[in-house]
């Protein structure tokens, strides 16, 4: 038997206790570790999985591309282009010196360009948002841009969409444009996000709800240094939400007269390409053509543009962003004459066969008020009038009628109220009356101004797409229509044409006759004032008019008004419609400080005309 002398068994016990405690210890740890597992695992598994995930897996927004713009016959009037946009996330960014002096050396911008449009962005949407450095890369770029990502993963070249306007300034102010969501529009719209492609103006603005569409959103991977992987295991994928393309418009407009519109406006004639506006319209409210001019091209404003960019532009086109046929109002000049003639034959005032002298000048106490003609035109009737236009003729009728009478039937003409077209900005114009002028100015009405209002000057305002109505409203012997500019929207809704109102009841059909008979003849008649412009084959209609930017002496009358200052030239107008014996179609123009209706306006309208009949009528044209 061993025996253990007392040192040894101390030892032994001392060892034993050593022992015991480090298997406590080790117990102990891995109770401790079993212990934290379960807590990491089972207790805060799923948390911390989802943790896990949110740096391992990110959501990518998907832009929404916009819906197309498309005429009455589906070509394209608006579309989409990708493009390749580089972005940074600054949030992400630890050496941004260093990443300037790259990037700069890659897409050929100095350092400082780059830098300001990044403190510019960061300023509009903060540091957490990615920034567009440019949209505008080629192959050669991204290629290097995408192998600099692998050293700075916070650079990054991803797909984007442009707006593009393929007529350019071609009606850019009915089509508008669109653009980055501003600080504004994130303000004053529901559900836009920061970055955005948003209308700004135009059918753009008016309809964007329906053309923005819904954006997706695509689940990536990335590793630790924020790299995407190329795969995303099959769960995540199943995150993806595809996005929606907004829908598309389908519009009333005729691309092909649109061209022929916006041609005709570029004459390069004694007067030279023109400015203002013109609307082609067809009788059941569809506007098939409109130009305003000076334009714009949409697709300079679809990507970002610089503040100086902007202030420069505005400067140099102040107007381009105006449409002149709902926003400016403008006199109607002689244009407005056959309203008149209108509300004299219903008040039974004249007939078509009354006999009105009608001279050189017109005296109304100590004034003189001057015909056109410095000879007058003698005795004449109703239809002769409107031929030659005379203001004698239509002075009298004026002062028989009084201001009253002629406001009442230009309200029933609709001039002195919007429309409601589909566009945004459009003014209500004005027809005066002894009680406006006294609460606007506090004067009383003279006999004087009546006798202006009667042929369409003085105080009396009105828009080119009031006049394109009030012309269809003859043209179809009462119907009063809705204009329209969208007449399908893509999985919604499609416009009918709608008549408002019929003044048969209140204008009788045979009046309506009489005047078309005289608007026949300014175009056809021997003494018309567009007789230079007649087209034996399409027989159209319609009228003159000619627009005082300001009042002259008698002296100054009858100078010739191409000899004056540009800005005191007058406007030409010119309504009209065709066919004149069942009429489709309304051409109305508007030039600027073209000194006559006859010599500004005619010839666009007939070219428009021209146009409407080699597409549509070809077979009705007597070459």
């Amino acid at each position: 038997m061993f025996f253990y002398t007392q040192k040894e068994e101390q030892e032994i016990k001392s060892q034993q206790m050593d022992f015991l405690l480090l298997k406590i210890i080790v117990a102990s740890f891995f109770i401790l570790l079993a212990t934290r597992l379960w807590f990491l695992q089972i207790r805060h598994g799923d948390k911390l999985k989802n943790y896990s995930n949110i740096n391992r897996f990110k959501q990518q927004a998907l832009l929404a591309p916009r819906g197309l713009m498309l005429d009455r016959e589906g070509k394209i009037l608006v579309t989409n282009a990708s493009t390749a946009q580089l972005k940074i996330n600054l949030n992400e960014t630890e050496n941004l010196e260093g990443v300037l002096k790259k990037l700069a050396s890659i897409i050929n911008w100095s350092e400082e360009k780059i830098k300001n449009k990044i403190n510019k962005n960061k300023k509009r949407y903060g540091i957490f948002h990615p920034i567009i450095i440019t949209s505008h890369l080629n192959l050669k770029e991204i290629h290097e841009l995408k192998l600099l990502h692998w050293i700075h993963p916070e650079i990054y070249v991803e797909e984007g969409g442009a707006r593009v306007y393929p007529l350019k300034e071609n009606g850019s102010q009915i089509f508008g444009f669109a653009g980055q969501a501003s600080q504004e529009d994130l303000k004053d719209l529901k559900n836009i996000k920061k970055g955005e492609m948003t209308g700004k103006a135009g059918l753009e603005k008016t309809y964007n709800k329906y053309l923005r569409g819904e954006d997706g959103v695509a689940v990536i991977e990335v590793d630790a240094h924020n790299r995407i992987s190329t795969e995303t295991p099959l769960p995540f994928q199943l995150l993806n939400r595809k996005i929606r393309q907004g829908q598309n418009l389908s519009l009333t407009i005729d691309k092909d007269i649109q061209k022929a519109a916006f041609k005709a406006f570029q004459r390069q004639d004694a007067i030279g390409p023109r400015q203002g506006a013109v609307i082609a319209m067809k009788t059941d409210g569809e506007i098939l053509a409109w130009v305003s001019s000076p334009g714009f091209d949409g697709n300079v404003f679809s990507s970002e543009i610089s503040k100086s960019f902007w202030k420069q532009f505005i400067q140099e086109n102040k107007k381009s962003f105006i449409n002149k046929g709902l926003q400016e109002h403008y006199s109607p000049g002689s244009a407005f004459k056959p309203f008149v003639a209108l509300a004299a034959l219903q008040e039974e005032i004249i007939t078509e066969e009354t006999l009105i002298h009608a001279p050189a000048v017109f005296r109304l106490g100590t004034k003189i008020f001057h015909d056109h003609s410095k000879v007058g035109y003698g005795n004449i009737n109703l239809i002769t009038a409107l031929e030659k236009s005379s203001n004698t003729f239509f002075y009298k009728i004026g002062l028989e009628l009084g201001a009253e009478k002629i406001a009442k039937y230009a309200k029933l003409f609709r001039f002195g109220r919007r429309t409601n077209i589909e566009l945004p900005g459009e003014i209500k114009g004005l027809i005066p009356t002894p009680q406006w002028k006294k609460k606007a100015i506090g004067q009383a009405w003279q006999e004087g101004e009546t006798l202006t209002f009667a042929i369409g000057q003085g105080a009396l305002l009105t828009t080119l797409l009031q006049l394109t109505i009030a012309y269809n409203i003859i043209a179809t012997e009462g119907l009063v229509v809705q204009p329209f500019l969208v007449k399908r929207i893509a999985g919604s809704r499609i416009q009918q044409p709608t008549t408002l109102d019929t003044l048969t009841d209140r204008l009788d059909r045979r009046h309506f006759k009489t005047v078309k008979k005289g608007l026949r003849k300014v175009v056809q008649g021997a003494g018309g004032t567009a007789r230079w412009w007649n087209l034996p084959e399409i027989p159209f209609s319609g009228k003159t008019g000619t627009a005082q930017v300001i009042s002259f002496s008698s002296e100054k009358i009858f100078k010739k008004c191409k000899l004056l200052p540009l800005e005191q030239r007058h406007h030409g107008l010119f309504a009209s419609f065709a066919p004149s014996h069942s009429p489709e179609i309304i051409v109305s123009v508007l030039t600027e400080h073209s000194c006559h209706g006859s010599t500004g306006s005619v010839p666009i309208a007939r070219d428009i005309i021209k146009a409407y009949y080699k597409k549509y009528k070809s077979n009705e044209v007597t070459q």
